[in-house]
């Protein structure tokens, strides 16, 4: 294989001839020529080449017909195996093929940064490179798109493929009274689809620090022990940096009054049994107290309003009682000190009958009985 150039006549391409530092004993492929025109890189295993096939430049003159000597780009792009497909995007990265050692197998793409004498070609990743070839990666650093050819599927195809865009979100936990910086606290973040992207925990300092995809909304979910829980929606930004300062509120003791915890409304959605994040930062408190009282054996009596027949209002109820159980269960609670019941609208704390809305959220209630102190 050898390198050729021709002259453009009109339609036609005429005077094609050799380049002229082309030795007929050697291979020569993959010709690129810079944007500005005045070298033209290639692969080659002429002499001095390292490996299998090395990238090579050669200068090409002002009359663009005459050319330097061709020079090898170095042990730190050359390695004993093939390197390929010279590119040169206007932001000065050269991105090039090879199956050196280190790669996802077959063919990889690799990039390095020319405008950093210490730079070293990076792997550019899963995504772009697969255990089969992936190769000829060129790319337009304005429009902020590339190409490559690739036989992922088994066949060779062209794919479009755009950059990843990661952000990093950092973020700092208070005590919300003290604004004290809160210790091992848990942080996960979720994307829309509800998948976890990352959990961590804060440092001594109350920091944390996530990658994120770029401009992508997210939800982070900020969990201590004695302190409510709290969930909010952020969106990482485009470029830069988020820095997020989260105050987190201290659980205030639950008190006991005629052998009965007294909790604020669990509030559930109209004919739901799902628990609510309101719902949740009361149940928390029952956990600690629990946790503190570590013999102490509950039952949970769950009630409804009026509306709709009693035999429908107790199944609800009955579902209330046992997601309100359930949760005590997920934080750490033993199934053993926990007993529930659904009563349904059979006790009503208003006794009315045509109630107010005040009155039917009055009678749409938990009790919490303590059986065991």
């Amino acid at each position: 294989m050898g390198l050729f150039w021709a002259e453009r006549k009109g339609k036609k391409w005429k005077k094609i001839k050799v380049l002229p530092f082309v030795q007929a004993e050697y291979t020569y492929v993959d010709p690129f020529v810079t944007p500005q025109g005045d070298y033209l890189y290639f692969a080659s295993d002429q002499a001095g080449t390292v490996g299998e096939l090395d990238l090579w430049r050669v200068a090409i003159l002002e009359d663009g017909k005459t050319f330097g000597t061709p020079e090898n780009l170095g042990a730190h792009i050359n390695t004993g195996f093939n390197e390929r497909y010279p590119f040169i995007s206007a932001d000065r990265i050269l991105y090039f093929t090879s199956d050196r050692w280190g790669g996802y197998g077959g063919l990889d793409i690799y990039a390095l940064d020319l405008k950093d004498d210490t730079a070293q070609p990076k792997n550019l990743g899963e995504g772009i490179n697969t255990p089969k070839d992936d190769f000829n990666f060129v790319y337009n650093s304005t429009l902020d798109y590339g190409f490559l050819s690739t036989n992922r599927i088994g066949r060779q195809d062209i794919y479009r493929v755009k950059p990843k865009c990661d952000a990093e979100v950092k973020g700092v936990v208070r005590d919300a009274e003290t604004q004290a910086k809160l210790t091992e606290v848990t942080v996960v973040l979720i994307d829309a689809s509800r998948q976890v992207l990352t959990r961590l925990q804060t440092d001594r300092e109350g920091q944390f620090t996530a990658v994120l995809p770029c401009d992508k909304t997210y939800q982070i979910q900020v969990v201590k022990e004695g302190y409510y829980d709290k969930e909010e929606e952020h969106r990482t930004p485009k470029e830069a940096e988020a820095v997020l300062n989260i105050s987190l509120k201290k659980q205030e003791k639950l008190h006991i009054q005629d052998n009965k915890i007294l909790v604020n409304d669990i509030p559930f959605a109209f004919d739901q049994a799902t628990i609510t994040t309101e719902g949740a930062r009361e149940l928390d408190r029952l956990v600690a107290l629990m946790v503190e009282n570590k013999t102490m054996r509950i039952l949970i009596v769950a009630h409804t309003d009026r509306v709709g027949k009693e035999k429908y209002n107790k199944k609800l109820a009955q579902a209330r009682a046992k997601a309100t159980a359930q949760y005590l269960f997920d934080h750490g609670i033993a199934q053993d000190r926990v007993e529930a019941k659904g009563v349904g609208s059979s006790e009503p704390k208003v006794d009315c009958s045509t109630c107010t809305e005040f009155e039917d959220q009055q009678n749409r209630r938990s009790e919490f009985i303590i059986l065991q102190p």
